[in-house]
């Protein structure tokens, strides 16, 4: 046997193996950050990342007029006027992605002056696409488990979003697996829809009523509250909000405390309190104790923005 042949088998064994063997055929990606410290530059590469997997460009133009007209003049004598129109042009837009989490960015070069940190990251494309695999079906095995229980009352309302929120975290993971490997995602596409499809079902046959105490500020709550949730005058669970307000003056400050008490009663059994919460801020104010109350109903009013009744009160 001459020395081609024993290299033409060596090649062919070689191929062979790399084709059986997937660590030989996985593919990578690589991604810069730029940041002060490696923290910062693997934030700027995940968004970087973010905006390569998938983003929205949102576009717009606007057209605006604008008159201006002169008063002609002779002798003190107003003897016409002049005008004219200008239009102004102009064209905006936005580029949005899908938040992405990923663990296995590997630092292959990083480079750091006084000015900040470069660094080059590469991403293991089969690996990430195993592991959103992975979370998307235990999010629909979780999804599945909460959406088993039929009562109406408030544990079968809190488990209800608690299937919303872990699906509408899918459908972000599944917009980047679809273009990680839209083969894989498509297998998952119908038990999502089965499953959001269901959830829909569940949040109609919810009813519940949200009632206030007749302080202002517990009827304004009352308004944030129902937003976000469809709201009837007779339901199955009863939200009950009322506050109370303490205020004083320390040194050359104004202050004011509200207590905000949200309470959780189910109409089969009136008088139990079935879930509570308290949300209380300190609002300041050199000039006035009714700003100093202002200011700390912003800060609440800020977290019952950023919050539903289910979060509020799980």
């Amino acid at each position: 046997m001459n020395t081609n042949n024993i290299t033409l088998k060596l090649l062919m064994t070689c191929c062979f193996f790399c084709l059986l063997n997937p660590a030989f055929a996985q593919s990578y990606w690589e991604v810069e950050g730029i940041g002060k410290n490696k923290s910062e530059a693997t934030i700027d590469a995940k968004e970087n990342l973010a905006f390569r997997v998938n983003s929205t460009v949102k576009a717009s133009t606007f057209n605006s007029q604008v008159s201006q007209s002169t008063i002609e003049t002779k002798n003190g004598e107003e003897i016409g006027t002049r005008g004219k129109v200008d239009s102004v042009f102009g064209a905006t837009s936005e580029i949005t992605s899908v938040p992405i989490r990923i663990s296995n960015m590997e630092v292959i070069t990083s480079q750091c002056d006084a000015s900040g940190c470069n660094y080059l990251f590469r991403v293991n494309v089969d690996v990430w696409v195993e592991q959103l695999s992975i979370d998307i079906d235990k999010n629909h095995q979780l999804a599945q488990q909460y959406l088993a229980s039929q009562e109406s009352d408030w544990k079968g309302a809190v488990f209800t979003n608690k299937a919303h929120t872990l699906l509408k975290s899918n459908k972000e993971s599944l917009l980047v697996l679809s273009s990680l490997d839209h083969d894989v995602a498509k297998k998952f596409y119908g038990p999502q829809l089965i499953l959001e499809r269901s959830t829909i079902d569940r949040f109609k046959n919810i009813s519940i009523s949200i009632r206030s105490a007749s302080d202002m500020y517990s009827s304004k709550t009352k308004s944030i509250l129902a937003r976000n949730v469809a709201t009837t005058s007779q339901g199955d669970i009863i939200v009950y909000i009322k506050g109370n307000v303490r205020q004083g003056k320390k040194s050359n400050t104004y202050k004011a405390k509200q207590n905000l008490i949200l309470q959780v009663f189910e109409a089969k059994n009136p008088n139990v309190v079935v879930s509570q919460n308290i949300l209380s801020e300190i609002g300041e104010s050199p000039i006035s104790k009714e700003l100093a109350l202002d200011d700390a109903h912003r800060k609440i009013t800020a977290t019952l923005n950023e919050n539903s009744i289910y979060t509020l009160l799980n």
